[in-house]
């Protein structure tokens, strides 16, 4: 099985996300539309391309997908998340259940440790105090989170990080997958082993 995943440079893109109308959903056009922040609406436009590339390639058609009760998207295709942060946007198209989230490199703040962290990774912290430890970390949890549609409400700390699984009381729940990007954390969970293939754009 694998999951495509399609990675969007803002910045590399400008031009085309101009032009919004042309890979966008009428849906996603109003909602980015009411969006005031020029930066964050960017962000909305390029997660949208991202999603029409990977439903539909170089065509860059607009995406049809409805959602279900907790905001997620749902497309005919499989299982889709979007995520995106400064200066980029990312999307991963699966055959089975996935997540992902990506956030530009920056220092969390050490307090919100105990929320993030579950008590083995917790002693791990202080051990060895680290700020890209603790952005990974919440990235990985976020993309499970984003695959179950908990949301950041679903207890990060009871889940715990183990290489490339991710735990919940012990029981093994997903599989964890890094994805280069520059400047940034970026990592997919699904329920099952994947391959993943890497679409830069």
């Amino acid at each position: 099985m694998k999951v495509d995943i399609v990675i969007v440079n803002i910045e590399g893109n400008l031009g085309l996300l101009s032009a919004p109308e042309r890979f966008s959903s009428p849906e996603r056009l109003i909602r980015c539309g009411r969006i005031s922040n020029a930066e964050r609406r960017l962000q909305g436009y390029a997660a949208e391309l991202a999603l029409s590339r990977a439903l539909s390639g170089e065509a860059l058609l607009p995406p049809e997908y409805s959602y279900d009760g907790r905001g997620k998207p749902i497309v005919s295709r499989g299982f889709i998340s979007l995520s995106h942060t400064r200066g980029f946007a990312v999307c991963a198209l699966s055959p089975v259940p996935v997540g992902i989230d990506i956030e530009a490199e920056r220092d969390v703040d050490p307090k919100l440790a105990p929320r993030i962290l579950s008590p083995m990774e917790l002693e791990e912290y202080r051990a060895a105090p680290s700020g890209r430890y603790l952005l990974e970390r919440f990235v990985i949890k976020e993309a499970y989170l984003k695959l179950t549609g908990e949301g950041v409400f679903g207890g990060m700390s009871e889940l715990h990080v183990n290489g490339g699984l991710i735990f919940r009381r012990g029981v093994r729940v997903g599989f964890v997958s890094g994805i280069p990007a520059r400047g940034c954390a970026c990592f997919a969970v699904t329920e099952k082993p994947c391959g993943m293939e890497i679409i830069g754009m």
